[in-house]
C-alpha cells in the first residue's frame, strides 16, 4: 500500500504522483492530508518553500471536487502569476489517472484577459487565481464566487507583502455564503 493511500488519498491520484516520481509524503503533506480529506475544516499550515505544500492542499481539495457538478467549487488564491500556474500544473497532474475529469484554469495577469473568459465560459471546477486578475474577471462578469465551497490562500504572507489585504478580505467576505472550509499555506506568518 503506498504511504498517500495510508493518508487517505484516493487509488486515482496515488497513480498521478507515481507517474511523477512522488513516492513519500514530506511531513506538510503527512500532517494536512489525513485532516484536509477526514475532516475538510479551517486549516492554517506553515511550512517552507519546496516542501510539497501544493499536494498537501492539492491532493484533499481534488478528493472534495464533485466532477459532476458543473459550478465552480474550489479557489485557491496565488500571490503570482508563476505559483498559478505550478498550482494548476500539479493538479492536472494528479488527476492524470481520474476516471471523471476534474477541470482547472489558471488566470492571472499578464494573460490575455479574453482568453481567459472564454475558458471560464466552460464548465469549471476549480479556479486557480492572482488576486488582481480575479478581481478583474470579476467585473465583466466572467466568473461568480457564489458557489465556491473551498477558498485555498497559497504563499498568503506573500500577497499580504504585495498589497493584496483588502481584495483577500473581499474574497472571503464574497465566498463567505457558500464555503465550507478556508486553508491557508504559508512559509511564514509575518506580524
Amino acid at each position: 500500500m503506498s504511504q498517500f493511500s495510508k493518508l487517505g488519498v484516493p487509488e486515482d491520484l496515488v497513480r498521478g504522483l507515481d507517474a511523477l516520481g512522488i513516492a513519500s509524503p514530506t511531513a506538510i503533506q503527512q500532517s494536512a492530508i489525513p485532516y484536509l480529506i477526514k475532516e475538510g475544516g479551517d486549516l492554517v499550515a506553515q511550512a517552507q518553500t519546496g516542501t510539497g505544500k501544493t499536494a498537501a492542499f492539492g491532493l484533499p481539495l481534488l478528493t472534495k471536487i464533485d466532477p459532476a457538478n458543473p459550478k465552480l467549487q474550489a479557489l485557491v488564491l496565488s500571490p503570482t502569476r508563476e505559483l498559478a500556474r505550478q498550482i494548476g500544473k500539479a493538479l492536472f497532474q494528479y488527476t492524470k489517472f481520474c476516471p471523471e475529469k476534474i477541470f482547472v484554469e489558471v488566470t492571472g495577469g499578464g494573460d490575455k484577459i479574453g482568453e481567459q473568459v472564454a475558458r471560464l465560459n466552460r464548465p469549471t471546477h476549480i479556479v486557480v487565481a492572482t488576486p488582481g486578475r480575479l478581481f478583474d474577471l470579476l467585473k465583466l462578469g466572467a466568473l461568480r464566487l457564489d458557489s465556491v465551497k473551498y477558498l485555498v490562500l497559497d504563499e498568503a504572507d506573500e500577497m499580504l507583502s504585495m498589497g493584496f489585504r483588502k481584495e483577500v478580505v473581499e474574497i472571503v467576505k464574497m465566498t463567505a455564503a457558500s464555503r465550507r472550509s478556508t486553508w491557508l499555506f504559508s512559509a511564514t506568518f509575518p506580524e
